[in-house]
């Protein structure tokens, strides 16, 4: 496990991209939201609000879509405003700026991973020596 060179990848693009995408048909809008705006996303505390990203209607039942995650809109498909979307058409996207503790999960993650494939790799048996173990 080379850690500097994870180091190296996670500056190079310190933050992760969250796609909202449509949850079922229905004809979109987005209100105030502009590119670049600030958003919010859930909290600890239940009952704190969430940046609205859009509103897609369906059958006259009006269904917000919120942020997932705290950032910034990178993207907003803003021409499909008003528009009937199809089930799982791109709306917009949110930039998340990982936190320290983030970067430590990731560090951490990928190294439990490499630690499990070494001990799988250290206790393979070569082909045709299965008969030593029986």
């Amino acid at each position: 496990l080379d850690v500097t060179s994870l180091l190296e990848e996670i500056k190079a693009s310190p933050f992760e991209e969250q796609e909202i995408v449509a949850p079922h048909t229905g004809v979109v809008t987005f209100g105030s939201l502009k590119l670049g705006d600030k958003v919010i996303g859930p909290t600890a505390m239940e009952g704190t609000a969430r940046t609205l990203i859009a509103t897609i209607t369906r059958e006259r039942n009006p269904k917000p879509l919120n942020a997932v995650q705290k950032g910034e809109v990178c993207a907003i498909h803003s021409e499909l405003e008003g528009t009937y979307v199809q089930a799982g058409t791109p709306l917009a996207t949110i930039r998340h700026f990982l936190s320290k503790d983030e970067v430590l999960r990731i560090l951490l993650k990928r190294f439990i991973i490499t630690c499990t494939r070494l001990a799988r790799e250290r206790f393979a048996v070569a082909p045709g020596k299965e008969k030593a173990f029986d």
